[in-house]
């Protein structure tokens, strides 16, 4: 009994060991690999990493571009009206700033008007109205109209001739100084000076040499006479207190 129970026993030993050696051929057969395969092989996979890589970093790059493209436009949409306009090229200064042919500028215009008003403003007279006073005045004076020209000044007045200084109320007295004063000589002077540009100072009227100083008149556009001096030492002046300009 014995022996059969061994008997079984090695036949099933060597049957297991022939299963083992037989199951041991039936896996995967080993192929070699030459290594040129190998080297294309490895050269192929590097190949494809790198261009995955590649286009990662485009991918990601494009994403930041279009990020950054979305930024700018929300910054630009987010301006105010002031700052886009403020952008934008200015045009040429002069062009602007331009004014019709024949009209004067700003300073021109100022300059032109300024004269006279200075000329208004000293005096209380237009320019127009001061050459008429004096063109009549010198006019009275050429034609000997004695009356009209003693009518002319502002009374009281201080009469100085060669035989002295006299205090003179009204036109009648001034008459009897009237050839000391305006001489031939004085006269031809006037005449001379006639066309001078006439000019102001406190408040007074004059031309040329200021032989004679004029005062806005009453009695329409004439001046009335403050003063005269014929360059002779003759003259007819205002004898009140000093610094009180006479009218």
């Amino acid at each position: 009994m014995k022996r059969n129970n061994r008997k079984a026993a090695f036949w099933i030993w060597l049957f297991a060991l022939w299963a083992v050696i037989s199951c041991g051929g039936c896996g995967p057969k080993y192929e070699p690999i030459s290594l040129e395969e190998g080297t294309q092989a490895a050269g192929k996979s590097g190949l494809s990493e790198s261009k995955k890589e590649e286009e990662k970093k485009e991918a990601g790059l494009g994403e930041e571009t279009d990020g950054e493209n979305r930024t700018v436009q929300a910054q630009e949409t987010e301006k105010s009206p002031m700052e886009t306009e403020s952008t934008e090229p200015l045009g040429n200064s002069e062009s602007e700033t331009s004014q019709p042919e024949g009209m004067l500028s700003v300073e021109e215009t100022t300059e032109a008007l300024s004269d006279e008003d200075m000329f208004y403003q000293q005096c209380g007279m237009t320019r127009e109205e001061a050459e008429h006073g004096r063109t009549s005045f010198i006019e009275d004076v050429m034609n000997d109209s004695r009356d009209a020209v003693a009518a002319r000044i502002s009374y009281p007045r201080t009469v100085t001739v060669a035989s002295g200084s006299y205090e003179v109320q009204d036109a009648v007295s001034f008459l009897a100084y009237y050839d000391e004063i305006f001489t031939d000589a004085f006269k031809a002077e006037l005449d001379r000076q006639a066309e001078q540009e006439l000019f102001c100072s406190d408040g007074m009227i004059s031309f040329g040499d200021g032989l004679v100083w004029f005062f806005p008149s009453d009695s329409g556009n004439s001046m009335g006479i403050s003063s005269i001096d014929n360059r002779n030492g003759c003259t007819v002046r205002y004898g009140g207190e000093q610094g009180v300009t006479g009218g």
